[in-house]
């Protein structure tokens, strides 16, 4: 009948769909397994020296471990992340139809619509990137750093125009907009990036020249100082985030910060990201292609 064909041929296309998953998935590790060899290589000699960059999973880095979850979930919640992705891009540009970013960031009932849909599209990506996020508030003092009287000085804006974090994997910065939504400050060549570049010029992102020149840091200075003024004085629009140690660490400690956030002694709420490695660290300091592969 042809409802039972209907069946079959549905039985048939499930069997296909999972007998190629679990191929893509055994093909996605070995790729990962083969560019990786150096990463999972424990070098006392060089990871003494840097402390903060050495992979502690090296040990428990296993082939065999990583097989069953790539045959069986890995391409399907790649293909979701990248379709979510691209639908949460699609729906801010529509959103932000008409805005002139060039003139001054996003502001209003626009602003707020638009990171309504950025955080719930931020938490569909971690769901499909298997992290589990929990939010925890402390309330430190720091009059040892600040003085006694440090909550009461009248330069101190009411208003947090930026906040800074440590940087350990690839998935922070979703991370960060699902939590508070912020305006980012990535290098100035992502702008040109098909998907990131059009999301970060509607979350009113600020393009940071990179480079070791007088004039680059300079640049970088005046860029981050300029808006911080501007979120001070129009507390409406989104804080910017600065992953202030200028770099991807193993989520051990922290490294020497940059001064650029702290450069014009505004308010600054501080964030420390601290991820539960079990099994896999996800700290950044492998290839991309690898690391989101394993």
């Amino acid at each position: 009948s042809w409802q039972a064909i209907s069946e079959s041929q549905a039985f048939q296309i499930i069997c296909t769909y999972l007998a190629v998953q679990a191929v893509l998935g055994i093909i996605m590790i070995e790729y990962a397994w083969h560019k990786t060899p150096r990463y999972r290589t424990k070098n006392e000699e060089r990871d003494g020296s840097y402390p903060s960059y050495r992979r502690l999973d090296a040990k428990k880095l296993v082939r065999r471990r990583f097989y069953p979850g790539a045959m069986l979930m890995m391409p399907s919640r790649l293909i979701l992340f990248v379709v979510n992705l691209a639908t949460m891009v699609f729906l801010v540009r529509v959103l932000c139809i008409g805005h002139n970013f060039d003139r001054k960031p996003l502001g209003g009932c626009r602003k707020k619509v638009v990171f309504f849909v950025v955080r719930w599209f931020c938490q569909f990506m971690l769901w499909f990137g298997g992290i589990r996020l929990s939010v925890r508030e402390l309330d430190f003092d720091y009059s040892a750093y600040l003085g006694p009287n440090y909550k009461k000085d009248t330069r101190r804006s009411p208003v947090t125009s930026t906040i800074v974090s440590n940087h350990v994997t690839w998935m922070d910065s979703i991370i960060m907009a699902r939590v508070f939504s912020p305006s980012f400050t990535p290098k100035i060549e992502l702008k040109s990036a098909p998907l990131l570049g059009t999301l970060g010029m509607c979350l009113n992102n600020i393009w940071m020249p990179r480079g070791r020149s007088d004039e680059a840091k300079k640049a970088a200075l005046d860029a981050i100082m300029e808006r911080q003024e501007i979120v001070e004085q129009d507390e409406s629009l989104a804080p910017i985030l600065v992953f202030a140690e200028g770099g991807i660490t193993n989520n051990t400690g922290l490294i020497t910060f940059k001064k650029g956030p702290f450069y014009a002694e505004k308010t600054v709420k501080p964030i420390f990201m601290k991820f539960d490695r079990k099994a896999f660290s996800p700290a950044f300091n492998m290839p991309l292609l690898p690391l989101i592969f394993m």
